[in-house]
């Protein structure tokens, strides 16, 4: 509440208080005061019903009030016509709308007094009225207008005849037209002049009138009242029946605190003089992003005129309602904006425009290898070794789209000057196709360090590796190949023993009585003043293979399946077989292994010609049988 609205404030309580008082001034002493104290208690058991919550009592008595109104007004006629009375009588402002010329006035105050006089020399007492404040219409219409100056003669009634002499006017009209036509002007109507008369009484003795009662006369009607001559005495103003005034002053106090609580207080639509900015809100859906420019919004405020006029951009503040959004929806969605007010009283009741276009994407993450970039070129005379990056992947999250937009990981070096190893931590930053960033990625960890040895030009050289393989494998195995991973490696040192060297040697590998395939790491034989640009091991995998070869058997021919009385008889009573296979397994095949059958299984006694069988272990096979078939006579017991 500003200064002046509180001013007015007080302005207003102190008009009130001022017409309550002269109201009690108006009923003190009167049986209105009764009356009122009836009233002021029927008011206060109704306030405790309110307060109390008694609907009973509160609604009997809300149905007296209404027509206790007109009730009042029967009540309090008498009062309330006195009240209306002097409520009239403006005073001084009657002498502002009514005002005589001031010769006019000198002239009807000099008749007056010179009136006065003569009527205290005839020791005559009269009723000398002037109109002010109140009128006198309702007692100069009972007589007859008398339109002529105001003179002492007239007022006391009597004119001199042609001789000087005085004689008492008779009233009637032939005497009063008469004193008409000396007087060529009449005074206006509405002067003192015309509504001042003299209501003569009977002779009796009466006693000079003061010097001072002159005196009062001039106070009536005189040019200047005599409250503007009177300096104004403020103390007494305020101590002059001060309990009756504290009392109404306290009465319009409680008269304006149960306006203000019931009154409904006048609003007004402003619209506020700004943008407001829309702020992402809080409470978006887990696994969720918002998506889109929020921009700002104009806004209109209602409320109390003092208080919707300063509404600061602080107390405004617009965010999107999330919950009208649909989750996992790619395409964008119209967000209703919504505006609350911090300063209370007021409240939004438009806002402009009234939704903003948004997205709501889903989170994802994903794994990307970091990949190593020089801002710039190594100094001059050295170039870079290889770069080693710690970790080697970072987990990006993000909107599906920004994710599924990813190239690379990136983690940018820049050289120095000096030509020194570098060691230095870098962020980490997702780029699309074209390199450019991308915004709104979340990647974790979200730095890398990054070592990149800087190695003089004319100082490396990259030569290949030569196994040394020393012992001999098993009998009747050799070695088929050796695989080696690296197969070159980088090393650096003085040009003079770089230029003759074309090959690193690995440490001897040990391959003694080795008969099967066989996987290890081994060093490296450095010359001296030579150093390996990066420390290298190198993976050696020796396959071995066993030798094919050939065994020739001589085994004797089982017959087969000859019925229990029955006897044979072959032409040839073994066959030499021919195996083939590894010649560790064949040194180790004994004769006995080797088995050649013929199957009679069947027949008759007779003589057949049959084919040889022959059986050998696994690892090996029958190249060659001789003789492939045999003769053999079948005989009965």
């Amino acid at each position: 509440m500003d200064a002046l609205t509180e001013a007015l404030q007080k302005l207003d309580i102190l008009i009130v208080a001022v017409f309550i008082y002269y109201v009690l001034v108006l009923i003190r002493g009167t049986r209105a005061v009764q009356l009122l104290l009836g009233v002021l208690v029927l008011v206060g058991i109704y306030g405790l019903a309110v307060l109390l919550k008694l609907e009973l009592t509160r609604f009997v008595l809300s149905a007296v009030f209404a027509f206790a109104v007109f009730a009042l007004l029967i009540v309090f006629q008498p009062e309330l016509r006195r009240a209306l009375g002097q409520l009239g009588q403006l005073g001084p402002l009657n002498r502002l709308l009514a005002q005589a010329p001031e010769q006019e006035v000198d002239h009807i105050v000099d008749e007056l007094v010179r009136a006065a006089l003569l009527i205290a020399e005839a020791r005559h007492g009269a009723l000398i009225v002037v109109e002010r404040s109140t009128g006198l219409q309702d007692y100069s219409e009972t007589g007859v207008p008398v339109h002529g100056m105001l003179t002492a003669e007239l007022a006391i009634g009597e004119r001199a005849d042609g001789r000087g002499r005085r004689r008492r006017l008779r009233g009637d009209a032939g005497d009063l037209h008469r004193l008409e036509r000396p007087h060529d002007r009449r005074p206006r109507r509405g002067t003192p002049a015309t509504r001042a008369f003299v209501a003569a009484a009977q002779p009796h003795p009466a006693a000079a009138l003061p010097q001072q009662g002159v005196l009062a006369m001039r106070a009536i009607v005189g040019v200047r009242p005599a409250w503007l001559r009177r300096r104004l005495d403020l103390r007494r103003m305020v101590t002059h029946d001060f309990p009756l005034k504290a009392v109404a002053v306290v009465i319009a106090v409680l008269f304006w605190v149960a306006i203000m609580q019931n009154a409904t207080p006048r609003v007004v639509s402003v619209a506020f003089d700004g943008r407001v900015p829309v702020e992402r809100p809080d409470a978006v859906p887990t696994g969720y992003v918002l998506r889109g420019q929020l921009g700002d919004v104009g806004v209109t405020l209602r409320g109390a005129p003092v208080v919707a006029d300063r509404v600061a951009l602080s107390d405004l503040h617009a965010t999107i309602d999330v919950k009208s959004l649909v989750l996992g929806q790619a395409e964008p969605q119209d967000a209703r904006v919504l505006v609350t007010v911090a300063k209370e009283g007021v409240e939004v009741v438009d806002v402009s425009p009234p939704t903003v276009s948004v997205r709501l994407e889903r989170l994802t993450t994903r794994t990307v290898s970091v990949q190593p970039r020089f801002a710039n070129d190594p100094p001059s005379g050295a170039r870079a070794g290889d770069v080693a990056v710690s970790p080697t992947e970072v987990k990006v999250t993000g909107p599906e789209t920004d994710v599924a937009r990813i190239a690379a990981v990136l983690a940018t070096v820049r050289f120095g000057d000096a030509q020194t190893d570098i060691e230095t931590s870098t962020p980490a930053i997702p780029v699309d196709a074209d390199g450019m960033p991308i915004d709104g990625l979340t990647v974790e960890p979200g730095v890398v360090t990054v070592k990149v040895p800087v190695l003089p030009i004319a100082t490396t050289r990259t030569v290949p590796i030569v196994f040394t393989l020393r012992g001999v494998v098993a009998p009747g195995y050799w070695v088929v190949g050796v695989a080696m991973e690296p197969f070159a490696v980088t090393v650096r040192g003085e040009e003079k023993l770089l230029s003759s060297l074309d090959r690193i040697e690995t440490l001897p590998i040990e391959v003694g009585d080795l008969s099967a395939t066989r996987t290890l790491s081994v060093g490296l034989s450095i010359p001296p003043g030579v150093t390996l640009l990066r420390p290298t091991d190198v993976t050696v995998t020796v396959t071995v293979q066993a030798l094919a070869g050939t065994r020739l058997f001589s085994t004797a021919v089982v017959v087969t399946g000859l019925a229990a009385n029955q006897v044979a008889e072959l032409d040839v009573p073994s066959v030499g077989v021919l195996v083939a296979g590894p010649v560790p397994t064949l040194a180790a095949l004994a004769p006995e292994q080797i088995i050649a059958t013929v199957d009679t299984a069947g027949r008759v006694p007779g003589t057949y010609s049959l084919d040889v069988a022959v059986r050998v272990p696994g690892g090996v096979s029958v190249q060659t049988v001789q003789p492939v078939r045999i003769t053999v006579t079948i005989k009965t017991r």
